[in-house]
């Protein structure tokens, strides 16, 4: 009886737990992509920001100088803030992927096909 309904649900639209982790794992994978773009953005400034910062030194241009390394603390912890977010990313596809290994022994243990 329960497989006839999940086939009903899924011809009028109802995904199946595997397809909707997949659409998940999708979405957080372009996110991850996005984040390595803003990542390489971020470091590619970085070097632009080093060479003009080793040229106003030459010249001996303290404040410029001192604006231009606050902005590489600034962009330094924002690499940071990217990297946490992309590691909370991947735990986040990790613990979908449990959680759908354990989909089968939870409908068995719910249906009470496990034996104790």
């Amino acid at each position: 009886m329960a497989s006839t309904i999940d086939s009903i649900q899924r011809f009028f639209g109802k995904k199946t737990p595997e397809e909707m982790v997949k659409k998940w794992r999708q979405d957080i994978r372009g996110q991850e992509r996005a984040l390595e773009r803003q990542l390489r953005g971020i470091e590619g400034e970085e070097a632009r920001v080093k060479k003009s910062l080793k040229t106003l030194a030459k010249r001996g241009d303290k404040k410029d100088c001192t604006t231009l390394a606050k902005e590489l603390v600034r962009s330094k912890k924002h690499k940071e803030r990217i990297h946490t977010s992309k590691a909370q990313l991947n735990s986040i596809v990790m613990q979908l992927n449990h959680q759908l290994g354990e989909l089968p022994w939870t409908v068995m243990t719910a249906s009470g096909e496990r034996e104790a």
